[in-house]
């Protein structure tokens, strides 16, 4: 079902985007904390990306925007724009000769980047920005709604897992939910404390 909507979703997002910027490439990732790695579930253009996931890489574009959470416009001469600033240009060797990035920010945490590359010089400016910006908000909230409810079958299933399996005893409870909680908190450690009055 959330894979449902959210595709649904990155089809209009392609329709919007390529209506009213024109891109020749235009592609969404996203962010897996637990995995470090990006996933790629809406690429558009005739040179499509060779992959669908990847491992992050701060080096590159548009992994630099999930750290910095802010955009990036190179609008001329993009190949040494990307390398004065220390980046490396990503997916392939043909460099176009815009390209514009933003992130997809909800509460305060960047969920991936919006890209969109043309072949044509200076074409994406403050109005092209000001549009992505606006289609990276809406997307962020419909993706941070989608989540949500992933994470609300979760608590249930965990809730249910829990209740069936009560008669286990203390030490495998505690397993269960250890095992559990990844699905719904991202955290490198994770403590169970229980106090006994």
């Amino acid at each position: 079902m959330a894979d449902d909507r959210m595709q649904k979703m990155f089809q209009e997002v392609e329709k919007r985007v390529v209506e009213l910027l024109k891109p020749d490439r235009f592609y969404v990732t996203l962010y897996d904390r637990v995995t470090a790695r990006l996933e790629f579930p809406l690429v558009f253009g005739d040179e499509k990306l060779s992959l669908k996931r990847r491992a992050f890489d701060e080096k590159k574009v548009p992994d630099c925007i999930l750290i910095e959470g802010s955009k990036r416009l190179y609008d001329f001469n993009v190949a040494a724009g990307i390398k004065s600033d220390g980046f490396e240009y990503w997916p392939d060797e043909k460099i176009p000769e815009s390209w514009l990035g933003m992130p997809i920010i909800f509460d305060n945490k960047v969920l991936g980047a919006m890209v969109v590359e043309s072949y044509t010089v200076g074409v994406f400016g403050s109005q092209a920005e000001t549009v992505l910006r606006k289609i990276a908000e809406q997307v962020a909230t419909v993706i941070e709604d989608i989540r949500s409810d992933q994470r609300i079958i979760a608590i249930n299933e965990i809730g249910q897992k829990l209740n069936s399996e009560i008669q286990l005893g203390e030490k495998n409870i505690l397993k269960l939910i250890r095992a559990e909680a990844s699905r719904l908190v991202y955290a490198d450690n994770m403590y169970i404390a229980l106090y006994d009055e």
